[in-house]
C-alpha cells in the first residue's frame, strides 16, 4: 500500500524536518542561571534568663506517718534496703538475690531477704515476690519456711508477726461488722474501706448465717 502525498504536504514536511535538523545541529544557548540573593536572617532579641530562686524550706520538720518505722540514714525501710543489707551480710551481689542464681550463698541470702521483707515491712507474699524478681507467692512462702528451719532464732520473730497479722485481721473484721450492723450497705462499706469485695461478702455472709 502506497501513500500519495500532494506537493503541498510534501513541501511542508520537508520544511518541518529541515527546521528540526537545524535546531538539533545548532542548539540555542540558554542564558546563565542567576543565583537569587537570600534575605539576611533576622536576629531576635533574647530575653534575659532570671537566676534560679532557692526554695525556702521550713525550719521545723513536720513528722510523717512513717517516722515511727525503722529507718536508715533518715529514710524509711524499703525492700531495696533490706536486699542491700542482706547482700552485704552474705557477701553476694544484690542483683544475684533477685536474679535466677542458685548458688548456696545466694539462695540463703534470698531466703533471709524474703523473710525480712514479709515480717518487717508487712507485705503479702505476692507483693514480696514482685520485689524479689517477680517470683511466685508460693516461692516466697517456701523461702520463709526454709529460713525459719535454718535459723531457729527467727521462729519467735515470725510467730510475733503472724500473731499481729491475725489480730489485725480480726480487728478489721470487727470494724466491717460494726459498719454493717449500723445500717451501712455492703456497697457503701466497700467504697469507704476499699476492702476486697469478695472478702467483704464472706465476712457479711458469716454474720448473716450466725444470726
Amino acid at each position: 500500500m502506497s501513500v500519495d502525498f500532494t506537493p503541498s504536504i510534501e513541501a511542508s514536511m520537508k520544511a518541518h524536518y529541515a527546521e528540526v535538523r537545524n535546531r538539533l545541529r545548532n542548539p540555542q544557548k540558554r542564558p546563565p542561571l542567576v543565583a537569587m540573593a537570600l534575605p539576611a536572617p533576622q536576629v531576635r532579641p533574647v530575653n534575659a534568663i532570671a537566676a534560679p530562686v532557692e526554695p525556702v524550706w521550713p525550719k521545723q520538720h513536720k513528722p510523717a506517718p512513717y517516722d515511727h518505722c525503722e529507718t536508715n540514714a533518715g529514710m524509711p525501710k524499703t525492700a531495696k534496703m533490706i536486699i542491700a543489707e542482706v547482700a552485704l551480710k552474705h557477701k553476694v551481689p544484690a542483683s544475684a538475690i533477685i536474679g535466677p542464681h542458685r548458688q548456696p550463698p545466694v539462695v540463703a541470702a534470698r531466703h533471709e531477704a524474703a523473710f525480712r521483707i514479709v515480717t518487717e515491712l508487712g507485705l503479702t507474699f505476692p507483693a514480696a515476690g514482685r520485689r524479689l524478681g517477680n517470683r511466685d507467692h508460693t516461692t516466697i512462702l517456701a523461702s520463709v519456711k526454709r529460713h525459719i528451719e535454718r535459723n531457729p532464732e527467727a521462729t519467735e520473730q515470725y510467730s510475733n508477726w503472724f500473731a499481729g497479722k491475725v489480730e489485725k485481721k480480726a480487728a478489721q473484721r470487727e470494724e466491717l461488722l460494726a459498719m454493717y450492723r449500723s445500717g451501712m450497705t455492703p456497697n457503701a462499706i466497700y467504697k469507704l474501706t476499699g476492702t476486697n469485695w469478695w472478702a467483704l461478702l464472706k465476712v457479711l455472709e458469716s454474720e448473716r448465717s450466725a444470726a
